[in-house]
């Protein structure tokens, strides 16, 4: 008699899950289902894959996204048919859009049970549409010996494809047959198939292309320039190495919170972080030249000084398409490993003088630091930048939520000499799945996390903080009563501005940190941040902080520091 169907599923399952394996993938997040039932068991009874058990499908993406953007490695989730998967396309579309290398795969009705009226049954075929970088299939499992190499080609070719030559999702829907559960332990933990030998897949580095980075190093040796940083993965840049390009060429970079620049051991002479402020009314002149990494900046000052006529076309080192140029000011484009080509670049490079051009860069930012750190009509959300330099350990990971915290970031968020991972989901800027992405960025990382998110955004995900109490997670949450960044915007001046665009969620935080096991610090109006703060991160369970910010009040302390700034 052969095998039974439970068993030739759970096989076929463990086929997928070992070519996803040899493929890079070391962690799984799962929500529970039946369907899906042989995958969750391939991949729970597996040595080598770290699993997670999430319940709320939507949360359990964003979740991956964050273990994902912590580890640079793809994340394999795991959900049920049905309506189950299309939870997953916010994070999806996230990924989608800043390269992050997830593998999506979801449990599907055998092809007779489509079409038919059959519960719980929809088409799942290819319905993430052209946001991921491949749809793959797998039939119901046969238990022939082909159809297991199969669904383990299948494994390896989605984890290339989430990797190369373009990062970001795929999605692999497996169809299964009842019954789902084998009769007895079939394949306990760390057995394997001996149907099948993985393949293994070497990728390449994007080598620079050497008449190109030639081009660039010509443009650099000509006169005055600017190195302009924008968002970039784990290990995209080498921040030493670029600073040592800068340096070379007497250059200032305008680094982004999300650059990875701003906070290490690194020298700062040439590391620019007040540059948002410093631009929205004169920058210390024009340069020659332009060079560009990192995807694009989140100050919108930069990203118009980018776009004046008068400045140069720029040039720009990208991975892979699609490049940052929203401005459409791109002059060259080189794709490449920006490690190497930076390296290269420096190597070719002289050390030059440009006379005080970067000495001016340098004094206009000192300047609008030191105002930050005496001025006492600074914004609320200022002092908790600060407060973030001054008291998160060395080490730690803070991921920026979207709307204003991640501007305040940009504005207020300056150098520090030690180390300081800084992440934030820039692909589409949402503010759904935000803490959830954080709590995957603990879950991956050794030091403490914190989530600084606005009051909606957590209303947004206030399921996740069940995962913060699980990762010993912090989260800040920027209480100004709805969704501020409006009250900057032209919405604000409409009469039904507050019925329909403010939107207060009016949530007891305290009370919803309760809810989750949670210690809450309040911190009202006014208050220094740090104690909080500190408090919180001593918790070993995790915290909320509620900082408590009034609205008017800071949007009129925001237009007195752009003043002041710009004055200076």
């Amino acid at each position: 008699m052969g095998e039974d169907q439970g068993a030739v599923g759970l096989r076929q399952a463990r086929s997928l899950i070992a070519g996803l394996i040899e493929g890079g993938v070391r962690d799984a997040v799962i929500s529970p289902g039946s369907r899906s039932t042989p995958l969750a068991l391939a991949c729970l009874r597996h040595e080598k894959v770290s699993c997670r058990i999430l319940i709320d499908e939507r949360s359990a993406a964003f979740f991956a996204l964050g273990v994902a953007r912590a580890t640079g490695r793809p994340v394999v989730v795991v959900a049920t048919s049905g309506s189950a998967p299309a939870n997953w396309y916010p994070a999806l579309i996230e990924a989608h859009e800043d390269h992050v290398p997830l593998v999506f795969v979801s449990a599907d009705r055998p092809p007779e049970l489509q079409d038919c009226g059959a519960n719980q049954t929809t088409d799942q075929v290819a319905m993430f549409g052209r946001r991921v970088r491949a749809h793959l299939s797998l039939a119901p499992a046969s238990g022939q010996r082909q159809d297991l190499a199969y669904a383990n080609s299948v494994g390896v070719r989605a984890a290339d494809f989430a990797l190369w030559p373009h990062p970001g999702p795929v999605h692999v829907n497996a169809a299964f047959r009842e019954p789902l559960v084998p009769t007895g332990l079939h394949h306990p933990p760390g057995a394997s198939s001996p149907d099948y030998r993985p393949a293994r897949v070497a990728r390449p580095e994007s080598t620079p292309d050497r008449w190109a980075i030639g081009e660039i190093g010509r443009v650099l040796a000509s006169g005055r320039g600017v190195i302009v940083c924008g968002p970039c993965a784990q290990a995209e840049i080498d921040p030493a190495g670029l600073v040592r390009l800068a340096e070379k060429c007497d250059a200032p970079i305008l680094s982004d919170p999300l650059s990875g620049l701003r906070h290490g051991p690194w020298p700062k002479r040439a590391v620019i972080s007040c540059y948002d402020a410093l631009l929205r009314e004169t920058a210390p002149g024009i340069p020659d030249w332009l060079l560009q990494f990192g995807g694009t900046p989140v100050s919108r000052s930069l990203q118009q000084w980018m776009s004046r006529p008068d400045m140069p076309h720029a040039m720009i080192i990208a991975k892979h398409p699609p490049w940052s140029d929203p401005s459409l000011r791109a002059g060259l484009v080189v794709h490449a490993e920006p490690c190497l080509a930076a390296d290269m670049l420096c190597d070719m490079s002289s050390s030059v003088s440009r006379g005080d051009w970067l000495a001016r860069w340098r004094k206009a930012d000192d300047a609008i630091a030191a105002q930050l750190s005496v001025s006492k009509t600074v914004p609320a959300e200022a002092t908790l930048m600060r407060a973030l330099i001054d008291v998160v350990p060395q080490h730690a990971s803070v991921f920026l939520g979207n709307s204003m915290v991640i501007r305040d970031a940009d504005s207020f968020l300056t150098v520090r000499d030690s180390h300081l991972a800084v992440f934030g989901n820039r692909g589409v800027s949402g503010i759904d799945g935000n803490v959830s992405t954080a709590a995957g960025i603990a879950s991956a990382t050794e030091g403490p996390t914190i989530a600084v998110v606005g009051d909606v955004a957590l209303f947004h995900d206030l399921n996740a903080l069940s995962l913060a109490a699980r990762h010993s997670l912090t989260v800040v949450v920027v209480n100004n009563g709805g969704g501020a960044i409006f009250g900057y915007l032209p919405q604000r001046q409409l009469p039904e501005f507050d019925r329909a665009w403010l939107t207060p969620p009016e949530l007891d935080f305290a009370r919803a940190a309760e809810l989750f096991g949670l210690a809450c610090y309040r911190v009202d109006e006014g208050a220094d941040p740090a104690p909080g703060l500190q408090a919180a991160l001593s918790q070993r369970g995790g915290a909320v902080v509620d900082l408590v910010v009034n609205r008017e009040r800071s949007l009129a302390a925001h237009r007195d520091w752009w003043q002041l700034s710009a004055g200076d």
